[in-house]
C-alpha cells in the first residue's frame, strides 16, 4: 500500500519527501489528523550519504488554526560516523525551522541511547521515553525487539504525558520496527 494511500485510508495528510529522478528517495514522513492541518514541509538531505541510501530530515509544518508545531521525521544511517555529523546537523536543521515554536522529532535513529548521534539531539531535545518513567522498551526487530533505536524527542517546552511503545502481533507485521507513541501537550 502507498504512502498516500495508507494517509487516505486512515483520514490523514501525508507530508513525505518529493520524487527527485535520478537521486534515491530518503522516504520519511509526516502524518496528521484533523483538527491538525499540514502546512510547508521540506526536505533536507544530509550531505555524505551513502550513496544509494541517502538519509536526510523531513520537517513539517502543522498547525490546528490556534497552534504551530514543528514535526520532524528522520532516518540516520548505520555508519557510526555518518550518524553523528547527521545527529548535529539535525538539531540544528529543526531548531532553525521551529523559529522557536514547539518542536518533535520522531524516527529510526539506528543507534543505542549511548550513541554519539542520540547525545547531540538529547543537548536540546527530551527523550519521551527517558522522561514519562525513565524506562525504554525495546523497538527492533518488531517480531522479538531486543534494542531501541526508535525515539521520540520534543522541545523542552512540551510536556511529554505518555509514552510507549505497542507490540500487538498485528503491528509487528506491518513493519520491521515498532512504533513509539507520544502523548503530550502544548505549552500553554
Amino acid at each position: 500500500m502507498s504512502l498516500l494511500r495508507m494517509g487516505a485510508t486512515l483520514g490523514m495528510q501525508v507530508a513525505n519527501d518529493p520524487f527527485s529522478f535520478p537521486r534515491r528517495r530518503v522516504q520519511n514522513a509526516v502524518l496528521v489528523r484533523y483538527p491538525w492541518r499540514l502546512g510547508d514541509s521540506r526536505l533536507h538531505r544530509f550531505p555524505r550519504s551513502v550513496r544509494f541510501y541517502p538519509r536526510g530530515v523531513l520537517v513539517a509544518e502543522i498547525s490546528n488554526g490556534r497552534r504551530r508545531l514543528l514535526a520532524a521525521s528522520v532516518h540516520l544511517g548505520l555508519r557510526p560516523a555518518e550518524r553523528r555529523r547527521h545527529g548535529a546537523e539535525l538539531e540544528r536543521v529543526v531548531l532553525d525551522a521551529a523559529g522557536g515554536a514547539p518542536a518533535v522529532i520522531g524516527g529510526d535513529f539506528n543507534e543505542f541511547a549511548n550513541g554519539r548521534a542520540i547525545g547531540a539531539v538529547s543537548t536540546r531535545f527530551a527523550d519521551a521515553a527517558l522522561d514519562v518513567a525513565g524506562v525504554t522498551a525495546p523497538t527492533y526487530p518488531s517480531k522479538r525487539p531486543q534494542a531501541r533505536i526508535d525515539y521520540v524527542f520534543l522541545t523542552r517546552d512540551l510536556e511529554i504525558l505518555s509514552e510507549r511503545v505497542p507490540s500487538e502481533e498485528e503491528i509487528a507485521r506491518a513493519s520491521d520496527h515498532l512504533p513509539v507513541v507520544v502523548e503530550m501537550a502544548l505549552p500553554r
